[in-house]
């Protein structure tokens, strides 16, 4: 009874661990994905808001960085654009150098 109520609650916890991860990069995406349709229907109030969720879930994730400093330059916010732009080129050369060291 007891090996049996053991190897339930283990199945249960690796499901938990592995759902977690899921869900984490399936709500990255569907947030990305509304910010995405919201700056292209030039809304960028709540394109802002998705992006800024996007953070919550995958910090620093350089598509939300790249465009959230995009948007913020359209809008004319220079120095919050600054800020993003110029860490979506410090994520980008990140990437780039890890590319290269995998090859």
């Amino acid at each position: 009874m007891f090996r049996r109520y053991l190897s339930t609650m283990v199945a249960l916890a690796l499901v938990g661990i592995i759902s977690a991860g899921c869900t984490k990069h399936a709500r990255r995406n569907r947030y990305l994905a509304r910010a995405d349709r919201d700056f292209q229907a030039e809304r960028y109030d709540r394109a802002e808001i998705e992006y800024l969720a996007v953070f919550k879930v995958a910090p620093m994730d350089p598509a939300a960085v790249s465009k959230l400093g995009l948007l913020y330059s359209i809008e004319g916010k220079m120095p919050q654009a600054h800020q993003f732009l110029k860490k979506a080129v410090e994520l980008h050369q990140i990437g780039r150098a890890s590319c290269r060291e995998r090859a």
